[in-house]
């Protein structure tokens, strides 16, 4: 979303504020010459209220939703996950039949290996979920651009000329 503004840091304070309101956190922020880039993480019941009460600090030149289902993504690893819970469970079942210490380093080797990919999985899993529940609301509070008189005339003068060779 991109709002014009008359002054950046009093509305900037102001979307601060609309953010610890609706629970949201600020991941990135960056000042520019005549704007402010703010990226937030709204929860997702908030966000259409949340982008309703940004609207209102001043003219939205710019705003659109993105949606992007990562259903599929949670589903593979979910069934990644089952697959290495059950080689971890047979790995184990092998350790204790172990005849030999070459039989014992060889399942414990591949048994740390069979889980360090699974909780590496049950980490992208949490991600994937925590993503989820949040949504990401890029805003740009850009400076309203105040014109001077030489800017009103060329501005005037471009009006009319494209009204002498435009007729609807």
């Amino acid at each position: 979303m991109v709002v014009e503004v008359e002054s950046l840091d009093p509305a900037r304070e102001g979307v601060l504020r609309l953010a610890r309101g609706a629970e949201a956190t600020v991941e990135q922020e960056r000042r520019e010459e005549k704007a402010v880039v703010i990226r937030l993480r709204v929860p997702e019941p908030r966000l259409e209220t949340m982008l309703d009460s940004l609207a209102g600090r001043g003219h939205v030149t710019h705003r659109s939703i993105t949606a992007e289902d990562r259903s599929a993504t949670a589903a593979d690893l979910d069934a990644r996950i089952k697959n290495l819970v059950a080689s971890r469970d047979r790995l184990r079942g092998l350790y204790d039949r172990a005849a030999n210490v070459t039989e014992v380093v060889a399942v414990e080797r591949e048994l740390a290996r069979v889980q360090g990919e699974l909780d590496g999985l049950e980490a992208q899993l949490r991600v994937l979920r925590a993503q989820a529940t949040l949504s990401t609301l890029d805003l740009t509070l850009q400076q309203r651009l105040v014109l001077g008189p030489l800017g009103v005339v060329v501005k005037g003068a471009t009006i009319v000329i494209s009204r002498l060779f435009i007729w609807r």
